[in-house]
């Protein structure tokens, strides 16, 4: 439940779309942190954050080659059940 297995996801994300997180270190700490307290593992938020962002590719919100920030809110509004 590591900030690095979070930031390898995000990584993964970023190639997938091609598209850069610019704040994926601060993303990839809210991740750790929110996997760490409900006892799940990163990649569980994670897909989560790639269906978001599979959706705003496909309405048009986000473009391959562009700069996005995952908004914190997001991420702490995933609900996760360990």
């Amino acid at each position: 439940m590591s900030k690095s297995e979070a930031m390898a996801h995000l990584s993964v994300m970023e190639a997938t779309y091609n598209v850069k997180i610019k704040n994926k270190e601060e993303a990839a700490e809210a991740i750790a942190e929110k996997a760490m307290e409900f006892g799940v593992e990163p990649i569980h938020i994670c897909t989560a954050l790639n269906t978001w962002l599979a959706r705003m590719m496909s309405e048009g919100e986000i473009e391959e080659g562009d700069e996005i920030e995952i908004p914190r809110e997001l991420i702490e509004g995933i609900e996760v059940k360990g």
